[in-house]
């Protein structure tokens, strides 16, 4: 049984965008995922749409309906002009030093996922929305910062091999885990994101099935923000990072 993750943490140091918290969400994640011997990458300086989409096309092409993979995301998202009902796609901002933000949109990056064969986790803690700061709660604490880049025309759009989104019949259970709704912002701190620190905290005090992690997560963001999750083919009862 194989057990792999894709770990991405991005700070944006040296940038108008820096974050502080991302990468510490990021070896938080690692930590929990090691202890079940999973064989993680992680990314906590640069990442390029094309290295996430190589990576997930191995792990589509490598996977079983008895493998684990998780893929978890912390770091600026943004909404671009596209053809969904509010006429914005959501994407991911990654970044690299050559070449800066580079978007992601969220539904390429479902339909990669898609191919994935077993327990599919993805947990993202950014962003989705270029209206959100209007209808974002002010910070809890002086430090904090929304997870948000607006966006701009400037910032190239990823396009990937259709090979790597093309429908796939798959043996899945996909859980997804997300750090507010498309109208608000995630909020970073110094010392993580409000969700995420959420989540490990409920987890490290023994709320390990999803449903119940998620749970606490909102109790414990009320406020600032609202984390919800989906769940393809699975339960609630999963129990995360076992």
């Amino acid at each position: 049984m194989k057990r792999r993750a894709l770990v991405i943490g991005l700070n944006y140091d040296g940038t108008p965008y820096r974050l502080s918290g991302c990468v510490q969400d990021a070896l938080e994640i690692k930590t929990r995922i090691d202890v079940s011997r999973y064989d993680a990458v992680m990314h906590t300086e640069t990442v390029t749409p094309g290295e996430v989409a190589e990576y997930l096309g191995f792990i589509a092409r490598t996977h079983t309906k008895s493998d684990s993979f998780y893929f978890t995301y912390s770091g600026h998202g943004t909404q671009i002009p596209g053809p969904e009902a509010d006429g914005y796609d959501e994407a991911l901002c990654l970044y690299d030093r050559p070449n800066g933000i580079t978007l992601l949109k969220d539904n390429d990056l479902a339909a990669m996922l898609s191919r994935i064969e077993g327990n599919v986790f993805v947990i993202l803690d950014s962003c989705y929305s270029g209206g959100m700061e209007r209808n974002a709660a002010p910070p809890a604490y002086p430090d904090m910062k929304r997870r948000f880049i607006p966006y701009d025309p400037a910032f190239p759009v990823f396009t990937p091999d259709k090979a790597k989104t093309a429908p796939r019949s798959t043996v899945r259970r996909q859980y997804n885990l997300f750090a507010c709704a498309e109208s608000e912002v995630s909020w970073d701190t110094g010392g993580g994101g409000v969700f995420t620190s959420s989540l490990v905290y409920h987890f490290d005090k023994g709320r390990h099935g999803i449903g119940a992690i998620m749970r606490g997560c909102v109790e414990s963001c009320k406020g600032l923000q609202t984390p919800g999750y989906k769940i393809r083919g699975g339960t609630a009862a999963k129990r995360l990072f076992m």
